[in-house]
């Protein structure tokens, strides 16, 4: 819970920097080489190489910038290995630009294999461009787009993970909902889904009343999607009691680690 719930607050900073310290000795040891590893190191490099990246540790950004350069220098060969393709794609993508987002959708149009193209869109959800996440946003909607149309709602969707697409995929969502209600909703799993994704990390009380309002808006027009809206806001009510009685908790263990939170 608190993973989903930090990213907005004051105290995220504080965290990442105490996930750093834990995270880089183990780092510097495994690297980010799987050559002449065993399974168990294998999957544990996998996993310490996602912290790693995603909590900032900058060798392992920079090495996942280097291996996706060279991939885009010759994509014919990816020399990426399967088990850190995931987290290398996102990591290049975040700390990159336009070149390295294009570079993905081309690939991801280029690929026929499922389990790739599910790891490059994922990854083009990843830049941490606005304008860029609200292009990708924009694509589900246009005419011979190269989204796939079942791929759609889990663009926007996977946009909404982060705390800077959150926003921006909310925005589109209330923005686009009659048409994307015309164009999914009958897919009742994967419309209720979406609504939940995209509320998921609601937690104060502008949050509640903006997805009320937004929910009274469309009374007339909720559809499969009227259970999904009345479970988002209960989600939301359960998350803004979650930080009234553990945000401070959170920032006063944070201080015992000497990671204090400013102005705490």
């Amino acid at each position: 819970m608190a993973l989903k719930m930090l990213p907005p607050t004051p105290a995220y900073g504080p965290f990442k920097a105490f996930m750093r310290s834990k995270l880089q000795a183990p780092f510097t040891d495994l690297g980010m080489s799987n050559l002449g590893s065993d399974h168990t190191q294998i999957t544990a490099r996998r996993l310490l190489v996602n912290l790693a990246c995603f909590y900032g540790i900058e060798e392992c950004n920079n090495k996942a910038q280097e291996m996706f350069k060279v991939w885009m220098s010759n994509d014919s060969v990816n020399p990426i290995d399967v088990e850190l393709k995931g987290t290398v794609y996102c990591r290049a993508i975040s700390k990159g630009d336009w070149d390295e987002w294009t570079f993905a959708l081309k690939m991801y149009k280029k690929i026929n294999v499922a389990s790739e193209k599910i790891k490059l869109l994922g990854a083009l959800s990843c830049s941490d461009k606005p304008w860029i996440l609200s292009h990708f946003l924009q694509l589900t909607l246009v005419k011979d787009s190269p989204i796939r149309k079942q791929d759609a709602l889990s663009v926007i969707g996977e946009v909404s993970g982060s705390s800077i697409g959150r926003p921006i995929a909310w925005r589109f969502f209330r923005a686009n909902y009659d048409r994307l209600l015309e164009d999914f909703g009958t897919a009742f799993f994967s419309w209720t889904n979406l609504i939940g994704r995209v509320t998921t990390r609601f937690n104060t009380e502008f949050d509640y009343e903006q997805l009320e309002q937004f929910r009274d808006s469309k009374a007339d027009n909720l559809a499969t999607g009227e259970r999904a809206f009345k479970q988002a806001l209960e989600k939301t009510r359960t998350n803004i009691r979650w930080m009234e009685e553990n945000y401070q908790h959170v920032v006063d263990w944070l201080a015992e680690q000497n990671f204090p939170v400013a102005g705490a």
